[in-house]
């Protein structure tokens, strides 16, 4: 009686285990910058409402995170490395908070930005294909 495994047998199950790899990783990689791009969703969420009591009070918007009364540490992001807030001159349409990523700074398939409208709509601002990959409506 035969106990081992064939040549044969073995190189079918490096052969399938190579194709549920090829397919599997790059999803992972797709989920884990969608999980990172969430960062920055939240953050913008986050700036947005700050935005918009700022409006409430002094009826405009600021340009300068300080007037919030925020800096970028307060933030504590993790996977972005630029933030800024605007003051557009017409809502609701404009955007009043960004962020940007730099791949160089974390690793990640390219550089992006991302901004929140003043209607809560968070938009991706760099190219349609980065777009995707982070989740993110593209908007030029």
């Amino acid at each position: 009686m035969n106990k081992g495994v064939s040549l044969n047998e073995l190189i079918i199950i490096v052969v399938v285990v190579a194709l549920l790899s090829a397919i599997a990783v790059p999803q992972y990689f797709k989920m884990l910058e969608k999980t990172k791009a969430k960062e920055g969703q939240m953050t913008l969420l986050f700036l947005r409402d700050f935005q918009l009591r700022y409006y409430a009070e002094n009826n405009k918007f600021t340009n300068n995170l300080n007037d919030l009364g925020l800096t970028p540490a307060d933030l504590n992001l993790k996977y972005f490395n630029s933030v800024g807030v605007a003051a557009p001159a017409k809502a609701p349409a404009n955007q009043i908070a960004f962020l940007s990523r730099d791949r160089s700074v974390h690793n990640g398939p390219a550089d992006y930005s991302l901004a929140v409208q003043v209607d809560g709509k968070v938009v991706c601002t760099t190219s349609e294909d980065v777009c995707a990959v982070s989740g993110f409506y593209y908007q030029p």
